[in-house]
Order: C-alpha cells, then structure tokens, then sequence
C-alpha cells in the first residue's frame, strides 16, 4: 500500500505520507469510519461498499505496518 496525501475525518485535516506516524493516523482513520459506519447503521450500497472495503484492508494494513 503506496503513502498518499488523505483527508482525515477524525483529525479533520490532511494527513501527509512524509508524517512520521502515518501509518498510525492511517489505522486509527480506519478504525474511525469503521466504528461510523457501525452508528449509522445504514443498509444502503454504498455505504455496505465502503465499510467492506474497511474491513478488507484492516488485517493487511495492520499485519504489514505492524500496528
């Protein structure tokens, strides 16, 4: 997974590849959207694509960057 510049919803700022705890701000922004998709509760398909797509990534990202 390349480092990229990404809007933090939590932080509420961007977040920079050059940050020295990147990959940390990249898990917790996870964890994040994980835990407000699981409040909204929504069934709608984008939203069920999106918190997927959260799902899949969270065993790789967190194996791999050691997290």
């Amino acid at each position: 997974m390349a480092k990229k510049i990404f809007w933090s919803q939590l932080f509420l700022k961007n977040i920079q590849p050059n940050d020295p705890e990147y990959w940390q701000k990249v898990y917790a922004e996870l964890l994040y959207r994980l835990d407000d998709y699981n409040e909204k509760n929504c069934s709608c398909m984008k939203c069920n694509a999106e918190k997927s797509k959260l799902l899949e990534s969270k065993p790789h990202l967190k194996s791999k960057h050691h997290i």
